[in-house]
């Protein structure tokens, strides 16, 4: 596929998802769903084409740690994505298994002199991702003695902003 033809399928692509949500947020509009059902709506919208790979139940498990909110409702959402997708047998299996809970805290880190803020965030989702890799075996001391290697990981890797706006100046 030439780069010509990428950027066309992709542009169809980004435009079928936004007239996707466009008729998500009119549909809103017209039956006044609850936030959660609206959230579920958007969820499966962003989610319903994700390649699952070969290992269904651990896509669910990635998708539930990697999404934020609280974990009930992240796991609804989850689960409302299997029916959707018509994945009954991967439905009853996650919804028979329960999350665990990441070992190491905030609390955890102030022992290291990691300032609250950008750093702090990017250090505790670098601990959820080893851990999540790790099918979540990894115990607290472990991923407490990742830490040195991991803030050094962090603060080499430069910050992703986004563009401000400039405001237009009036005359």
């Amino acid at each position: 596929m030439r780069w010509w033809q990428w950027q066309r399928q992709w542009t169809c692509w980004s435009c079928q998802w936004f007239l996707l949500c466009l008729q998500v947020y009119d549909l809103d509009n017209r039956l006044k769903f609850s936030n959660d059902d609206f959230d579920v709506a958007i969820f499966i919208l962003n989610n319903r084409s994700s390649p699952m790979g070969d290992n269904k139940l651990t896509f669910c498990k990635y998708l539930l740690v990697d999404t934020s909110g609280a974990v009930r409702k992240t796991q609804e959402k989850v689960c409302e994505l299997l029916k959707y997708r018509n994945e009954y047998d991967v439905l009853e299996e996650f919804r028979s298994w329960s999350p665990p809970l990441l070992p190491v805290s905030g609390t955890d880190l102030l022992s290291f002199d990691i300032p609250r803020g950008p750093l702090y965030k990017r250090t505790i989702d670098e601990i959820r991702q080893k851990w999540k890799y790790s099918d979540f075996k990894l115990t607290k001391e472990e991923l407490l003695e990742m830490v040195p290697q991991i803030l050094e990981e962090v603060k080499s890797t430069p910050v992703k902003k986004s563009p401000k706006p400039k405001r237009k100046r009036r005359n």
